[in-house]
């Protein structure tokens, strides 16, 4: 073996297949040397892949820490091999992310998108300062998904902070939520398609219901939901998540029916997002046959509650043959109408 890495000194192959021998006959620091020398021989992910792994082998974590960090440099491409040698060990996520990770752009994304597939949603929540720096409209998916696992695991603060840092970069075209205006739905003139992301609409698809969203007319748009007789009793046809705080809340919004009963068997309902709740129950609406008719209702959300689901509900009335019919829906606006004491500023 030595004699090969003299027949090619410019080359690391053979420096490292010497030092996994040295190493393995117990010649520690002869095999640290060949490994250093393969590493300024050639300057590529592999040597200094090797040293991280040798070092890991050895329990020097400072070397291991410099070496993956090196080898990222060298390739970002191998950004998770890399980075799989600090979970391997259970290594702090603060420690891989500081020491590890090289704090460039495309090495920040790279690994924003490892940690979404490895599942480590703290790790992401300390990795989000340097991605959200970075973000791009390419990683909008990515970020919105991010903000899901926020919701689902419960940190509404972080993933209300999120979705607007994307709505004021305009990468998403939404309005930033709890502001000066203290907005607090998205979406609520349906000029998009709902998403089903993060604190947009998400428009459920069951058998026999069919929506769209027809052209926006100046600033207002709607959307439209159409019944073939074949709809299941008991479903969310339409669903939004909203962060919100102890108080009295004020929703309003215009609908038109057409083919619907008197008792249409459509209303709303608000739970808590968590504990699933009924903050609202549902109250089915009188039809609006034809034209636009205003209605609103009141709702109080209770202390605990941090984020609520608003839903647009089916549900059969009387056990009769499933309707027919349709209806649309626009300008649905909601607002805080009186903070409850605890949660005031």
């Amino acid at each position: 073996m030595q004699k090969a890495v003299e027949r090619a000194p410019g080359a690391s192959s053979p420096r490292i297949a010497l030092a996994l021998e040295l190493e393995r006959v117990g010649r520690f620091d002869e095999a640290e040397s060949a490994l250093l020398s393969a590493a300024a021989s050639e300057a590529g992910f592999r040597p200094r892949w090797s040293l991280a792994n040798y070092y890991a082998r050895r329990g020097n974590w400072d070397q291991v820490w410099r070496w993956t960090n090196e080898s990222i440099l060298a390739d970002p491409g191998q950004l998770a091999a890399a980075a799989s040698l600090g979970w391997r060990a259970e290594a702090d996520p603060a420690t891989i992310l500081n020491l590890a990770i090289p704090d460039e752009p495309e090495i920040n994304r790279r690994y924003f998108a490892y940690l979404y597939d490895l599942g480590q949603l703290d790790a992401m929540r300390q990795a989000w300062p340097r991605f959200s720096a970075v973000v791009t409209e390419a990683e909008t998916h990515l970020a919105t998904q991010y903000v899901d696992r926020l919701l689902a695991a419960g940190f509404v603060d972080d993933a209300v902070g999120a979705w607007n840092l994307l709505c004021d970069r305009a990468l998403l075209p939404y309005g930033h939520l709890l502001g000066p205006d203290q907005r607090i739905l998205t979406n609520p003139f349906f000029l998009t398609d709902p998403s089903g992301r993060g604190f947009d609409w998400t428009a459920h698809d069951h058998r026999g219901v069919l929506w769209t969203r027809p052209p926006v007319q100046g600033d207002r748009g709607m959307i439209d939901f159409r019944l073939s007789g074949v709809q299941q009793s008991g479903i969310a046809l339409l669903t939004q998540i909203i962060p919100v705080v102890p108080g009295v809340y004020a929703l309003s919004f215009d609908f038109a029916t057409q083919g619907m009963p008197i008792q249409t068997c459509l209303g709303w309902v608000v739970r808590d997002l968590y504990s699933g709740a009924d903050i609202h129950p549902l109250e089915t609406l009188i039809n609006a046959e034809g034209f636009w008719d205003d209605e609103d209702l009141t709702f109080v959300v209770p202390q605990g509650t941090r984020a609520a689901v608003l839903e647009l509900h089916y549900v059969e009335i009387e056990s009769k043959a499933r309707r027919l019919g349709g209806f649309a829906l626009r300008d649905v606006r909601l607002s805080l109408a009186e903070a409850s004491e605890a949660s005031a500023p």
